[in-house]
């Protein structure tokens, strides 16, 4: 048959035959395809059916107005035609009646009598017989002897091309419904995708400047395409009483004119179906109910059914009152729901009114509902088939179903199920390397056969892409189409000669070969093997058409071939899913394989060559980039000038201070480490403890001392002094403040004389500068002590120190103050007390002692580096500028001469380096000789609980005497035993130290790239750090930097590591 017409003519040929001839030619002059029975019907075909066929490919049919038109039977037929298919009609008046000459010209033989039977009929006029939807058009005039043709051909003309295009579409749209009524209603005849949509849009647009309208057949034809794509399932399932059918056909009749898709039990059920099976299915299938209302629907067991089964599913229900019915029949749940009421309509209007209100309420919220119900379906067709897991949604549906179903949750009316929820949720503990065992690509005419083979694949327990299930609202489809086959295992092309015309399955198709993936051909409808594509004949094919198309015989041989090597290819499956999403995310190192997950593919891959699917490129750049991965490292000379810099900024560091804290509290921690050493037998304490204070206060209440302002009474000093003098000790040290004049003239005389007899002093400075070293302000108010008043002033270099303590905040103790600035007021001497002594013991051990070489700037005393040296070994000194062992920086903390104090301890306590005596026992006479001859003996007061000046240190409090026994201790046993100083590393030293565990740090990151070992090498690296720092320290008296050394270990393993992150990341 020829192509579509734009015009189609219907005339009277008696009447208008010229004037037809005429009019076509003219149309034809301006550009139109005008269809004229005069010579369009080739010979041997059917009239009547090949006019039916023309006039339905005609956009426009123009009826030639004229009394033999008006009266022709053909015409007639032609004209019902037209308006049963709602064709834009033009109506052209050529001629109005016809007078008794013409007529008798036409019937030469006819009387009188015949005339006016002819008139009686209304035979001899347009008017009398004329159609009434004729009557109700507008006419164009081409009368000829009222007329001007050419004029009422231009307003002809401009009507024909008014609207052209939705003209068009009726058109076409009318003979592809005829065609798929023709075929019984095959779905392979019904629109789709794009085609499908622009009808919609077409269906729903308000045309008010055209004559033609959709007919029933368009509207149906239509709605019939949408719920194809939509898998069957519909928007409106009308519920009715028998009763109710006229009303019923009227409303399905509104909502299919406005493209919306309805579901009646006289339309819908297929023949042979059970019959409630069938309601229910369309029940679950439809966003709403509507119920309409009416005595009968109330009695009704089918209607309450329905009714009931949609509230059991939270259906929305939209209830329309069709008849007067009493309230009290009307179910309590639908009284509460706001109805239509169609009972009050009297006009045309009046149920135009009521159908807009039923158009707004089906438009509220139709998304939602439309996935309530697409969930729904989904989650009774998983549990009738007994919580078959191929069922659960996949992939993306999974995220957009748990976002969906949160909200719906929130809703008071018509939410969720309990079955949607335990559907959802089932769906969510899937594994996320789930794979799907089939993609089915068919052409959108194929649907019923791909939706028959999907329903059956899915018993069989295979979990499936197809189309119309699978697709998530509003997403992109394209997209949505190339995940579904990245992540499937199979790809089942259904081949069909609309496959093979389709560009949506070729895309498909190109998409799939391009992933290696197993491809199997269905051979299905009229395609022989010789029109298979080039690219797809290498693959198996499976005729169904063979066992006389007996499905369930060929799907067998179907099934066998998806079940063969399956574990080949879900891991090529598998591993496309995470290439591609690799790729996806610009390489992104986190997505690629590690440990396990890298052997296995590397094992697959090994052996995947010789299977089919082969691996893609993408897959072996993957697998490759994921072997790589853990290599792939910064180059060495980066790694060299990363640990230089790490290695020198946190030696910066240490020398602004940032370290200190924690630096000193490793260095205490250290130094307790030190083992236990024996007694020194050079020094014994005489203490004031406990017991010896309380005998002091007991004689005085006996009277038998007088009291005094001194530490200990008067009397009792002068009888320790006696009774040590007897045993010839080598020094004495008074560890308490003596600037008063005693009464006691021969304790003064003593006091003067006893050459080995050393005091205390306390300068002011120097309590400023303890404040200073322990970071606390200057207090004006602070005043020091006046040595032994007795002593005399020449002496004082020999028989005075200054006792001032250096702490470094909460009276902690770690140094040894040496050497200072004389305080001329209070303190004239420049050595400290356990200095005196020690000097003084050398002496007269024959031992030299050298004092510091200084130099005097700005009121401050400094002093050349180590120049203090007791017989051949140099102390140690704190200096400013970075080199006081990384502890101390402030320079107004290390004024004068300081060293580190290196404490004795025996059985763990320091406080027991020496042998201790009560004063006690000293003056009851208890005293064995051998523990004061020829010794250093030290008495102060060891009572914490009374005037003792107590300090803190590393190990305990302590009280001040014994803490400069330890410092004297320190130096005589250095001096003439070995024993060992604290000491540090020079500042280049430091620094080397540190930069080359910095070093260490990098090559560790940069060797190591498994997680365990390198967590294995770097805990390695600390430790061993520690083992140094500790076995030095123990073994050498050494402090190593342990902090900062650990620090830029670490600091340039994270950075390398982060380095090798960057790079695997590009």
């Amino acid at each position: 048959m020829a192509d579509f017409k734009d015009v189609f003519i219907s005339y009277g040929r008696p009447d208008s035959k010229g004037f037809a001839i005429k009019l076509k030619a003219r149309l034809v002059e301006e550009g139109f395809n005008v269809w004229l029975d005069l010579n369009d019907i080739p010979l041997g075909v059917d009239f009547q059916k090949y006019i039916d066929q023309s006039l339905h490919k005609a956009h426009n049919v123009i009826f030639i107005i004229s009394p033999h038109a008006v009266n022709s039977k053909y015409c007639g037929l032609e004209l019902e035609r037209a308006l049963q298919f709602k064709k834009r009609i033009l109506p052209l008046l050529h001629i109005d009646e016809i007078s008794r000459e013409t007529w008798q010209q036409r019937n030469p033989q006819g009387t009188e009598q015949d005339w006016l039977q002819y008139q009686a009929e209304g035979r001899h006029s347009c008017y009398p017989n004329m159609h009434p939807a004729i009557k109700k058009l507008n006419w164009a005039f081409f009368q000829d002897d009222k007329n001007d043709f050419e004029l009422a051909l231009q307003d002809l003309v401009a009507l024909l091309k008014t609207e052209i295009d939705y003209v068009q579409q009726h058109t076409q749209l009318l003979n592809q419904a005829l065609t798929w009524l023709e075929h019984q209603n095959q779905t392979r005849y019904l629109l789709t995708g794009k085609t499908c949509q622009t009808a919609t849009e077409w269906l729903t647009r308000n045309n008010e400047l055209v004559s033609c309208e959709p007919s029933e057949l368009h509207c149906e034809f239509i709605t019939q395409s949408i719920k194809n794509t939509q898998n069957l399932m519909c928007q409106v399932f009308l519920s009715y009483a028998e009763e109710d059918g006229e009303n019923a056909i009227k409303i399905r009749r509104s909502l299919t004119q406005r493209a919306f898709t309805v579901w009646t039990s006289r339309t819908d059920i297929v023949t042979g179906e059970d019959f409630l099976s069938a309601i229910h299915r369309g029940i679950e299938q439809a966003d709403n109910l509507i119920y309409m209302i009416s005595p009968e629907a109330m009695v009704s067991k089918y209607c309450q059914d329905e009714l009931n089964y949609a509230l059991s599913l939270h259906k929305r229900i939209i209830p329309i009152l069709a008849c007067p019915t009493d309230i009290a029949q009307i179910p309590e749940v639908i009284r509460a729901i706001q109805y239509i009421d169609l009972t009050d309509n009297v006009r045309e209007e009046d149920y135009l009114l009521d159908e807009s209100q039923l158009l707004q309420v089906l438009k509220h919220e139709a998304t939602y509902h439309e996935e309530h119900k697409t969930l729904l379906v989904k989650a009774l067709k998983w549990q009738r088939q007994e919580d078959n897991p191929s069922i659960l949604l996949k992939g993306h549906s999974i995220s957009h179903y748990v976002t969906w179903l949160k909200l719906a949750n929130q809703r008071p009316l018509y939410g969720p199920t309990e079955l949607q929820r335990d559907f959802v949720g089932a769906s969510a503990q899937q594994s996320p390397d789930m794979t799907l065992d089939v993609f089915i690509a068919s052409a959108a005419a194929d649907l019923d056969f791909a939706r028959k083979l999907n329903e059956t694949l899915q018993v069989q327990g295979q979990s499936t892409w197809f189309e119309q299930e699978s697709v998530v609202p509003e997403s992109d489809f394209a997209e949505e189409l190339k995940a579904g086959i990245t992540a499937s295992e199979n790809i089942v092309y259904i081949l069909s000669p609309d496959a093979v015309a389709s560009a949506k399955c070729k895309s498909m198709i190109d998409y799939a070969l391009a992933f290696n993936k197993r491809l199997l051909v269905i051979l299905y409808g009229e395609t022989q093997d010789t029109k298979l594509p080039a690219s797809l004949k290498e693959f198996p094919r499976f005729d169904f058409r063979q066992q006389d198309g007996d499905f369930l015989s060929n799907f067998g041989r179907l099934y066998r071939a998806l079940e063969s090597n399956p574990q080949h290819t879900r891991e090529h499956t598998r591993l496309l899913i995470k290439a591609t999403e690799w790729e996806q995310e610009n390489q992104d190192d986190d997505f690629l394989l590690r440990g396990r997950r890298l052997t296995a593919a590397e094992a697959w891959l090994s052996q995947a060559h010789q299977n089919m699917p082969q691996p893609t490129e993408l897959q072996c750049r993957y697998i490759k980039a994921s072997r790589e991965l853990p290599l792939r490292r910064i180059r060495p000379i980066s790694v060299a000038l990363w640990s230089i810099a790490t290695g020198l900024l946190v030696a910066f560091a240490r020398m602004v201070g940032l370290f200190q804290p924690i630096d000193l509290a490793v260095y205490d921690h250290l130094l307790r480490q030190r083992p236990d050493e024996h007694l020194d037998d050079r020094f014994t304490l005489i203490e004031v403890d406990t017991s010896s204070g309380k005998y002091l206060r007991d004689k005085l209440v006996n009277k038998d001392y007088q009291p005094g302002i001194g530490t200990i009474p008067d009397q009792a000093l002068l009888d320790v002094l006696d009774k040590l003098e007897v045993y010839s000790p080598r020094l004495i040290g008074l560890d308490f403040y003596r600037d008063f004049q005693t009464d006691l003239p021969r304790l003064a005389q003593k006091l003067r004389n006893t050459e080995n007899l050393i005091g205390i002093c306390k300068a002011q400075a120097g309590e400023a500068d303890a404040l200073a070293a322990a970071g606390q302000p200057d207090d004006p108010n602070l005043q020091g002590f006046h040595p032994i008043y007795e002593v005399l002033p020449q002496d004082y270099p020999n028989r005075i120190g200054f006792n001032d303590l250096l702490d470094d905040g909460d009276l902690r103790v770690r140094r040894h103050y040496l050497w200072k600035t004389e305080d001329a007021e209070f303190c004239d001497v420049q050595q400290a007390f356990s200095l005196t002594l020690v000097r003084r013991y050398l002496e007269g051990e024959g031992v030299a002692f050298t004092a510091p070489a200084s130099y005097g700037q700005h009121g401050s005393i400094f002093l050349q580096p180590h120049s203090m040296r007791v017989g051949n070994v140099g102390v140690p000194q704190l200096r400013p500028g970075g080199r006081a062992a990384g502890l101390y920086f402030d320079s107004t903390n290390l004024k004068g001469y300081q060293t580190l104090l290196n404490f004795r301890t025996v059985d763990g306590h320091p406080e027991k380096f020496a042998v201790s005596i009560p004063l006690q026992d000293v003056l009851e006479g208890d005293l064995e000789p051998d523990l004061i001859r020829d010794r250093i003996v030290l008495i102060g007061i060891t009572d914490l609980s009374e005037n003792a000046d107590v300090w803190n240190t590393a190990y305990q409090d302590m009280p001040g005497v014994i803490i400069h026994g330890q410092m004297a201790s320190q130096l005589i046993s250095a001096a003439l035993d070995d024993r060992p100083l604290i000491w540090w590393l020079p500042l280049d030293r430091e620094v080397l130290w540190i930069v080359a565990w910095s070093a260490l740090g990098g090559l560790i990151a940069w060797g190591f790239y498994r997680p365990l070992p390198l967590v294995l090498a770097m805990g390695g690296g600390v430790l061993v750090i520690y083992v140094l720092s500790w076995g030095v320290m123990i073994t050498f008296a050494g402090f190593l930097p342990m902090v900062p050394a650990i620090s830029a270990l670490l600091g340039t393993g994270s950075i390398i590591l982060y380095c090798n992150y960057r790079l695997r990341k590009v």
